[in-house]
């Protein structure tokens, strides 16, 4: 809805402005995401708009998408220590449900990241915080300085499922 559009450019907006060293911004383009970042450069924001549904830049012949390639890359920065996590439990939970799957491409079978219905059908909750911070490494290899990636989550603009996790899955990608 326009009305949820508004609230988190606002937000985006809030938070830029209180973090002047964030230089970029990385913004899921599909979907409301496009509404976003249309909005963020019209006023005067630098956004790198990220389409998750585009082939992947790197071992094509492996991955299915973009999304598979940068959730892999992330999987692989989180387990050598080159890219911390903030301190938020709920991030880190959604990030452990994430499972791989394999998608065909041609006569190729190639590895992808389950479906967000699947995972939300499956956990009870979407991964908004998990892909939250996946955008933020995926941003850093096109030289950002700096960005928050819970930043935007609070103050309830993401944050539906509020803190008990009890319900929720685990087993995936992470661990």
């Amino acid at each position: 809805s326009s009305d949820l559009l508004v609230l988190i450019v606002g937000k985006a907006i809030e938070i830029l402005k209180a973090n002047p060293s964030i230089m970029r911004i990385a913004v899921d383009a599909i979907g409301i995401g496009a509404g976003i970042v249309d909005m963020l450069r019209a006023n005067g924001y630098e956004v790198l708009a990220v389409n998750v549904a585009e082939p992947a830049t790197w071992k094509e012949d492996y991955f299915l998408n973009l999304k598979a390639q940068i959730y892999w890359e992330f999987k692989d920065r989180i387990e050598a220590g080159t890219f911390a996590l903030p301190d938020d439990k709920l991030m880190r939970e959604q990030i452990e449900a994430l499972k791989p799957d394999f998608g065909m491409s041609g006569h190729r079978v190639k590895v992808k990241i389950e479906d967000k219905e699947k995972y939300k059908k499956r956990t009870g909750y979407s991964p908004d915080r998990a892909e939250a911070a996946i955008l933020c490494l995926h941003a850093t290899k096109f030289a950002v300085e700096s960005f928050i990636p819970n930043a935007y989550l609070q103050d309830g603009v993401y944050g539906e499922y509020g803190e008990d996790s009890s319900e929720r899955s685990s087993g995936g990608m992470f661990r």
